[in-house]
């Protein structure tokens, strides 16, 4: 299997962590605290 990994880069407060978590687990968290540095994973096929 390929592993490509993905950078999202931007200004504080855009939603940066939002779409990250909602791609990587299929849900929307509408309150979450401010994120200085995240990892995440996921497997697609």
């Amino acid at each position: 299997m390929r592993e490509f990994k993905v950078v999202v880069l931007g200004s504080g407060g855009v939603g940066k962590s939002a779409l990250t978590v909602q791609f990587v687990s299929n849900k929307f968290m509408e309150k979450y605290d401010p994120t200085i540095e995240d990892f995440y994973r996921k497997e697609i096929e």
